[in-house]
């Protein structure tokens, strides 16, 4: 009778075997894995910067900021933002042709990954394709090979780059474009609302992004430079990126547009405004591509980097429950012989259980 009462305390008791716990255990790593998806997950920083102050058709003028402006930029981003130099390619003057710039775009398509951060800067000359009741229509870059007016040939139409960027697999794209009639890239007009913590940072980088800050609106040209030697958006956008106005590192899209526009307030020569605005054809959930200081990436890696370790754990599990399984074995049979041996070895194998249980 003894034998029988632990084989039916056993019974009552028991956890569950192998096949019946694991998917208790499959719960518990689906609840983890959905924490990790709200986790910050910094990928790879890569970026494409343009500038072309000379331009091979005549009907062109040269400019004096662009190449300037985008040599800045490319600096920054390098220097402050942990921006690798071969993830970064700078095309100035008669580099940045047409080809070449798709070129680059392409080589962003077949490098970047589902975190990384694509930032895309262009400097120059911009086009609009037709007027029609006094509206203009269409917008394109005069790359240095352009040519001719109203977006003639050899041109990045707005079209054609939204395309492209959309073949883009990255969690973040943040498009700037200073030239005449930028405004017309993009959609509507996004939130102009500021972060004011290191947690409002990190929850942009939590949601995936795609927006594009232009200088200027869709019927209007736009300054070259000012007093500063830069154009008055590339002035404000530079010294965001120098300067941020809160000190913790960290500098998004929105930042970049308050800036700008706070700078525009004190132009009277500037008329037009400065939009971030979503990229078409591209997800965008609500997050902002955001500048993170060098020193402060290693740390967020570091977090992704612990979290992505933690799926082995799943492989202990499975094999913490093959060793209780056979524990349990052992511990009927002694438990089937009777007397106070199989009571015990019963005991220890439900203390062992309910401890690996709750860890």
């Amino acid at each position: 009778m003894r034998g029988l009462s632990a084989l039916l305390l056993l019974a009552l008791l028991a956890p569950p075997s192998a096949a019946q716990s694991l998917p208790v255990k499959a719960e518990r790593g689906s609840t983890v894995a959905a924490a990790m998806n709200s986790e910050v997950r910094l990928g790879v920083y890569r970026a494409l910067i343009i500038g072309v102050d000379e331009y091979k058709d005549a009907a062109w003028s040269k400019l004096d900021a662009a190449v300037k402006d985008a040599q800045r930029v490319h600096d920054l981003l390098i220097s402050r933002y942990g921006f690798a130099k071969e993830n970064v390619t700078l095309l100035l003057n008669a580099e940045a042709t047409r080809g070449k710039v798709l070129a680059v775009l392409k080589g962003l398509r077949k490098q970047s990954g589902p975190d990384d951060m694509v930032f895309v800067y262009y400097a120059g000359h911009g086009d609009y394709e037709d007027e029609f009741d006094g509206k203009k229509e269409g917008a394109c870059w005069i790359l240095h090979d352009g040519e001719g007016r109203e977006c003639a040939r050899n041109v990045l139409t707005a079209a054609r780059l939204q395309t492209a960027l959309a073949r883009i697999e990255a969690k973040h794209m943040l498009l700037v474009a200073d030239s005449c009639f930028s405004g017309a890239f993009g959609t509507r007009a996004g939130d102009d609302k500021a972060n004011e913590s290191i947690d409002d940072y990190e929850n942009d980088l939590r949601l995936p992004s795609s927006q594009v800050l232009t200088s200027g609106d869709p019927n209007r040209a736009v300054l070259d430079r000012d007093g500063s030697g830069h154009s008055p958006f590339a002035k404000a956008l530079i010294s965001a990126l120098e300067h941020p106005t809160k000190n913790h590192g960290y500098v998004s899209g929105i930042d970049l547009q308050l800036a700008v526009a706070a700078e525009y307030d004190k132009m009277t020569a500037v008329s037009y405004k400065a939009k971030l605005k979503p990229l078409p054809q591209r997800t965008d959930k609500g997050g902002d591509f955001v500048f993170v200081r060098h020193d402060l990436q290693a740390a967020l890696r570091a977090e992704v980097d612990t979290t992505a370790a933690k799926p082995a754990a799943a492989q202990s599990i499975a094999e913490m429950t093959a060793a209780l399984d056979a524990e349990w074995k052992t511990a009927g049979a002694a438990a089937a012989e009777g007397g106070k041996p199989g009571i015990a070895a019963v005991q220890g194998f439900l203390d062992r259980w309910a401890k690996s249980a709750i860890s």
